[in-house]
This record gives C-alpha cells, structure tokens and sequence, in this order.
C-alpha cells in the first residue's frame, strides 16, 4: 500500500506516522512546499521574544527521527492537482522546476490554512505569521533593524502573544482591532478586562478601526494615522482548499474540507485533517472551523490510522483554547455566551473572582471564572483569566463526559497550599452557578 500525505506540518506528520505504526509495511510519503517538516506554529511568538533562542527548537522531529520511522519525505515539492479516479497526484519539485505524476492508494491532506490578508498593506515592514519561514524573517528584520513601534493589526490569540513579545522585547506597541472589541473567542466582559490589562502595561488598543492602507511607516486607518517601523498582521486564516476543489472534494458552509469522523472525503480512498478541515462541535452539534494545533495532530492521527486500514474516530471538539501573555493568561472551553445566543441556546452566567493557591502563600494569584450553563445544569461552556487557567481543562473534560453541574461539584480535586485553596476556583464558580440552576 502506498499512502501519500500532502503537507509535512502537525496533522501530516502525524498522519503519516500513524499510517507508518498502523501499517509497517506500507509506503508512506510526505510532501511539503517549505523548508521545514513537523513543525510547532504555536512556539513563534517564544521564539520572538527570545525565550526560544533558535527556530530549529520549534521542529518536533528531526530528518533522522522521521527516517527512522520509515517515512519517506520530500521538502520543496508542491502537489499542484489530485486525480481521484486515476489515484494520481501531480508534484512539482519547486527546487529543479520539475513535476511528475505519483499513485497512491491512500491520500491525506493536511494542506493546511492560509493567512487572510489585506490588500492595500505590503512592504518589506509587514509580515504576517504562518510558517517557520515567516517568524524567521521577522526575527532577522528585528534583528538587523532595531524597529522600535510595532503595530499588531488583528486582537485574537496571535494578535495577544505577538502584542506581548514585541513588548517584551522593548518595543512600543499598538493594536489594532477592526471589531468593537479585543479577542472576539471570549465574552465582552472578559475581553474588556484584558484591554485594560494591556494598557495598563503600555500598549495602546485601538477597537472598531479598519486599515486602509500604509505609505513608507505610516500606516492609515479611518480614524487617523499611526507611524510605525514594524507591522504585524493576524486578522485569521482560511482553510487551503484550491487543491482539493479542483478534485471535486467537497467543502462545508466554514469552507473547511468535509470530513466524517473517520476524517474521510466524498471521494474514495482520500482522507483530510488539520487546517484544512471543519470539524463538529460537540456542544452545539454544529460544524465549525477552529484551526488549532491540537485538532491538526489528533485530526492528523485519526486520518493517518485509517488510511492505513486502521478503525479510529474522532469526536469532535469544544472549541478549547488558552494563551499567556507577561499580565495575564486567558482559557476558553465550549460556547460562550454570546455564541450560545447566537445559537438561539439559552444559557445563564456566573462570574467569580478567587485565588490561585492559598491566601498565605506568596505566589498566590488572582483568577476569574466564568461558566456558562443552561437553567437545567447543563453546562455550556467557561471562560478563564488571571493564572492557573490551565484550569480550563476541568471544564473541558467535564464537557466530553457530558457531566452537569451537579457532576462537578462532587469532583474530588487536590489540595495543597502551593497548589490551589481549599475550594479550588473551578468549584467556588460551579457551587454559584448551582444556585441559577432550577
């Protein structure tokens, strides 16, 4: 059996290892377009802020790991067509100018997602963060330029952590947010508190603004104009899914890839994971496009074992995601509130305000905890900020087991002083909740 992977990033790699321990005996091959094979995107705004020193650190495996797995890899090479009916994929050798036509008997994308962009914003101060490539070339532009003004176009995970490092690093920073407020994943009440906790740090935050354009240093919005040296864009990203429309593989209403829970295609034999795919959200049951790195490798391994022959599945997600900045981190799990009314779902909320650890130990820290949940227990969703909202991964579990409100408070969760108080967080916000549930 021949099983070829398109793209070398979280979801091919794994893809491809699993296929290879699913099926030893089978020939399993990765094309990638760029330089870099089974790579973390979620460690550049570390490697920006020198707290991971080289981009090499950011590569999982090395060329001899990958060997030594038997897999078969090719860098700079370009799936430019799929031939489903013919099990043919054409590659082209982006190095020799090259392109030949290869069989497979199993397929997985994982081409990946693609970088929204805005059209009047270009130069060689303006980058925008999707490959290792990318961080590389911001990080030698610092380096050899010393920009003091940095300006982050775009308030959503990335927009936070690159805010943070270019700080960190001792620049100046302004954010800029095109919706009326910051981090669109989380509530206005928890967004608003993280804007005042950035510029209580020294970053400017500008919401309900829209670039226009740039001249030189200057770049121009419809309120006004701002000078800057270094320019940040990371207003989102978009499935990749050229390749695969061409090869009447079919996409969702979130323009991923459609996928079942075998992460297989429409078409026979062709698999999908990562970036490029939608997934089901098992909150509100409805298809959803979250691209982050832990549905690409579970996404990737799902597709990489049954394209081998193998029978897992995957369940879907809750939308789990979680950034630190230097003042504070945030963590979001399930529907917030405003998506549950999006949803026609209705749903009640409790907010507390407790501490990390113990009141007398030193690194004691603030937390707040929202939860989300229906007038019966049901629960929804949380929201998580301060410190300690690793936390998040309670509400996360207790989501997938489908537990209740009541379910959760009978958790029997650790006590120590250096680890959390008493009454932990999660059950002071849980035991409120209790008492809106009827």
């Amino acid at each position: 059996m021949r099983i070829i992977v398109i793209g070398g990033g979280a979801a091919g790699m794994s893809a491809a290892a699993r296929a290879k321990r699913t099926n030893p005996s089978a020939d399993v091959v990765v094309y990638e377009e760029g330089r870099f094979l089974s790579f973390g995107l979620c460690g550049i705004p570390y490697f920006i802020s020198d707290e991971v020193k080289t981009i090499d650190h950011l590569v999982a495996l090395s060329d001899e790991q990958i060997k030594k797995k038997g897999i078969e890899f090719h860098r700079y090479h370009r799936v430019i067509e799929i031939k489903p009916h013919r099990k043919q994929v054409v590659v082209r050798d982006t190095k020799e100018r090259e392109t030949r036509i290869e069989h497979f008997d199993r397929l997985v994308v994982a081409s990946g997602a693609e970088t929204l962009k805005i059209t009047n914003i270009q130069g060689e101060n303006i980058f925008y963060l999707r490959t290792l490539e990318n961080a590389q070339n911001l990080k030698d532009f610092i380096k050899h330029n010393s920009p003091r003004n940095a300006v982050v176009v775009g308030g959503g995970y990335i927009g936070m952590e690159m805010a943070d490092a270019f700080n960190t690093i001792g620049m100046k920073v302004t954010l800029i947010e095109k919706l009326p407020r910051i981090l669109p994943q989380f509530d206005g009440d928890m967004g608003e508190n993280a804007r005042k906790k950035l510029e209580e740090a020294g970053i400017t935050v500008r919401t309900g603004e829209t670039v226009q354009g740039i001249d030189g240093k200057t770049l121009y919005t419809d309120r006004g104009r701002i000078d800057f040296d270094l320019a940040l864009v990371s207003i989102g990203v978009k499935p990749r899914t050229e390749l695969v429309q061409s090869a009447r593989i079919e996409t969702g209403r979130t323009g991923g890839i459609k996928v079942d829970s075998r992460m297989k295609t429409n078409q026979f034999s062709i698999y999908a994971a990562g970036d490029c795919i939608q997934v089901k959200h098992i909150v509100s049951g409805r298809d959803v496009y979250i691209p982050l790195g832990t549905t690409a490798n579970k996404t990737g391994k799902v597709a990489g074992d049954n394209a081998a022959g193998g029978e897992l599945v995957f369940s879907g997600v809750s939308g789990t995601g979680i950034f630190r900045t230097r003042w504070f981190d945030m963590a979001v799990t399930g529907l917030t509130e405003t998506q549950a009314d999006a949803l026609g779902i209705k749903v009640k909320s409790v907010t507390i305000s407790s501490l990390t650890k113990a009141h007398y130990m030193p690194e004691s820290d603030k937390i707040v905890v929202k939860v989300v949940f229906k007038e019966n227990g049901e629960l929804v969703g949380a929201q998580l900020m301060g410190r300690g909202v690793e936390r998040v991964n309670i509400f996360a579990t207790a989501i997938k087991g489908k537990m209740n409100l009541i379910d959760m408070a009978g958790i029997d969760l650790a006590y120590s002083p250096p680890f959390a108080p008493v009454w932990d967080p999660v059950l002071i916000a849980v035991n409120q909740a209790l008492k809106e549930v009827k």
